[in-house]
């Protein structure tokens, strides 16, 4: 399921080297012999930014979700504006007519406590029983303004909401301007999806992806536990996931669910210390490579009736070379690396632009 490669899998002898590797997980086939139900809950922005053609869209896509549950799906309404407000407490929609009829009478004016109907919403999923999947669609334009409104803040919300509750945040964006480094950022801290809202069109592809997606889960939890070994200097992960650090020392790197037949991947770049070889050339400590970084992968698989927890581990070697032809790139790792290193730019830059820091 796991496959661990680097770009140079030799490197020349006594100098300093940055390698890249590239981590592949694929999830495996999930045939469910029948449909679990689902805890959904919708946090809508009623600001007065909102208002106009984009409070329309968003009014469309909360009925989108209702009309699209299944009797045995839980169901939940919040939204916020200046303050938050549960319009449909977490349960099993009985009339979806009534309820279609209350979210249509909805509408826009006031600030925006994005963390306060964040938080109101996450309280009202915390009620799902455990083991169902539990997920919130925030629909904004993610301007907040009032309550907490630093970005890094609210991303930290959405990551301690799926590390502690297991609740993913999924953020469909709406309008021209809508903050957009916020919205990805608070999906990405959370394993959920972002959804750019130009077209209804596209409404029906994004409830087909959140309530189905959420019942094809085939691997929960995926976490990579990351330590130094002898002839790493350094290492940093180019795709900025989530990490907290672990009591022995070692860093923990959140990936999160997969999907049936999900293929994920994302890159380490490791600065590797010179290695030495012997007089004659030979390597001085082993011939199978020296060792660079130690993963350790936790996971659960998703079975009929309960979760297998699985752990593999893995040791990253590398081994030094004086002749320069050998010293050869893996192609087939060039994509990965390249897409992230891309991707850490553009987040850069975005945070620059934010600061008003246009030149950099």
């Amino acid at each position: 399921m796991i496959e661990t490669k680097l770009d140079y899998k030799k490197v020349l002898a006594g100098k300093g080297n940055l390698v890249n590797l590239a981590i592949r997980a694929n999830a495996p086939y999930l045939a469910s012999k029948e449909r679990k139900p689902v805890a959904f809950c919708v946090c809508l922005d009623r600001s007065g930014s909102m208002h106009g053609e984009k409070f329309r869209k968003a009014l469309s896509a909360c009925e989108g979700v209702v009309k699209n549950l299944r009797k045995d799906d839980l169901f939940s309404l919040v939204t916020f504006d200046n303050g938050s407000e549960v319009v449909f407490p977490l349960q099993v929609v009985s009339d979806k007519k009534s309820l279609l009829n209350r979210i249509a009478k909805l509408h826009a004016g006031g600030g925006t406590n994005l963390s306060g109907g964040w938080s109101i919403a996450r309280d009202e999923l915390d009620k799902a029983t455990t083991g169902i999947p539990r997920r919130m669609l925030l629909l904004s334009d993610g301007i907040a303004n009032i309550g907490v409104t630093d970005t890094q803040s609210l991303l930290s919300y959405a990551g301690c909401g799926l590390e502690q509750k297991e609740i993913r945040t999924s953020c469909l964006g709406f309008g021209d301007h809508y903050n957009e480094d916020l919205m990805t950022g608070m999906a990405n801290a959370s394993s959920g999806n972002f959804y750019d809202v130009d077209s209804s069109d596209k409404l029906p592809l994004v409830f087909e992806s959140e309530l189905e997606g959420a019942l094809r889960i085939a691997v929960q939890n995926l976490r990579v536990r990351v330590a130094k070994e002898d002839f790493c200097d350094s290492w940093r992960d180019l795709a900025d996931l989530k990490r907290v650090r672990l009591p022995d020392g070692r860093r923990e790197l959140l990936v999160g669910d997969l999907v049936s037949e999900e293929e994920r991947s994302f890159a380490i770049s490791v600065r590797v210390l010179p290695i030495p070889l012997g007089a004659d050339g030979s390597q001085v400590a082993s011939l199978e490579g020296e060792k660079i970084l130690s993963l350790e992968f936790v996971y659960d698989l998703v079975g009929d009736d309960e979760l297998i927890s699985r752990r593999e581990e893995r040791i990253i070697r590398i081994s030094p070379t004086q002749n320069e032809e050998e010293v050869k790139v893996d192609e087939s790792v060039l994509p990965i690396v390249s897409a992230q290193q891309t991707s850490r730019a553009v987040r850069k830059a975005i945070e620059e632009l934010d600061e008003h820091r246009h030149q950099e």
